[in-house]
């Protein structure tokens, strides 16, 4: 009886040890996920400052925050901010959302909305 006992327990200790290997390997695996996409947001919002400031917005304020969901998709909402742009068409607003678009970075499962404010 009491063999059967420590062979469970050492079966215990060993299933254990393999979930706790195979969870370090998850968060590193995680970690360096953020690391990839903090750099990618930081490298997009410098390129958006850019843009405005060479399309006359400079000192243009920039807030971009993300959602993250479940399955790993990434919602980004982009918040612009310079009082020029109430001045733009609806036209002319929708252009330099697609300028600003078109140098997001391109990951999957990542979608991007731009507002003025």
């Amino acid at each position: 009886m009491q063999g059967i006992g420590i062979a469970l327990l050492a079966a215990f200790s060993i299933f254990c040890m393999l979930f706790a290997a195979s969870a370090g390997r998850a968060d590193a695996s995680l970690a360096e996920q953020k690391r990839c996409f903090d750099a990618l947001e930081e490298e997009y919002v410098r390129n958006m400052g850019r843009l405005l400031s060479d399309s006359g917005y400079a000192n243009s304020g920039i807030t971009l925050t993300s959602i993250i969901e479940e399955d790993g998709s990434r919602e980004y909402t982009v918040l612009l901010h310079h009082r020029r742009f109430w001045l733009l068409t609806q036209e002319e607003r929708k252009e330099l959302i697609a300028k600003l678009k078109a140098i997001s970075f391109a990951k999957e499962n990542c979608t991007f909305r731009h507002q003025f404010l």
